[in-house]
């Protein structure tokens, strides 16, 4: 049997209490549930076929969690990018 390396390696990141980070997943998980809380009172004794399904409230709520998302993904992708260029990694494959 031959000795290889892979090809890849994996990179794992950990958010402890305190960090940046930690409070920025914290504050989405609480627009969850504020989400939660305000679609119950939208929907508060309507079928699910009637009556409305959205307000500005949670539209509101819906964006800001879209952008901070994309903000997220925006900064993972940047901070990968600067890893594999500092190790002269020239290809960035994704696993499906």
């Amino acid at each position: 049997m031959s000795d290889s390396k892979p090809m890849y390696r994996t990179h794992q990141v950990w958010i402890k209490p305190g960090h940046r980070l930690f409070a920025y997943l914290d504050q989405a998980f609480q627009n969850a549930k504020m989400k939660a809380h305000y679609t119950g009172i939208l929907r508060q004794g309507n079928e699910p076929h009637e009556g409305a399904h959205l307000s500005r409230r949670l539209e509101r709520l819906h964006l800001k969690r879209h952008r901070r998302i994309k903000d997220l993904f925006h900064k993972a992708s940047h901070h990968i990018v600067k890893l594999a260029v500092e190790q002269h990694i020239g290809t960035i494959a994704t696993r499906a």
